[in-house]
């Protein structure tokens, strides 16, 4: 089931900032940074592997602001993750079969922010 809870007061956003891990991307983060990425030398060593800004929220809440900003691969890669709630991090340079995959949970509590004013970029571009 899914719920879309307004956050009016300061204090109901702090209640959700103090129950568990709190992440805030910014919209310029790399995919990388927000799923994980897995080097090399992790197919040697699995814990070289790196979670994202998603796993890091696991349990808590992750925040992307300024929603209309994110990419459009970058939200649907998102929305893949969320779906499974899990996040597979393949390891480079091995052979298909012989892969070495990493897994991350990734089941945070998503809050999407949105500025009120939708014409603030056209408003800028044109020096008003």
């Amino acid at each position: 089931m899914t719920s879309i809870v307004t956050v009016h007061t300061q204090q109901a956003a702090r209640a959700l900032a103090d129950d568990g891990p709190y992440r805030c991307p910014h919209h310029t983060m790399s995919l990388a940074g927000l799923l994980g990425s897995c080097p090399r030398r992790a197919a040697l060593m699995p814990a070289a592997a790196y979670p994202g800004e998603v796993s890091l929220a696991n349990g808590g809440t992750l925040v992307l602001d300024e929603i209309h900003e994110w990419l459009t691969a970058d939200l649907h890669a998102l929305a893949c993750v969320f779906r499974r709630g899990t996040v597979y991090l393949p390891s480079p340079g091995s052979w298909p079969g012989d892969a070495i995959v990493i897994e991350y949970p990734a089941a945070p509590r998503v809050v999407v922010l949105v500025d009120k004013v939708p014409f603030y970029r056209q408003n800028v571009a044109i020096g008003r």
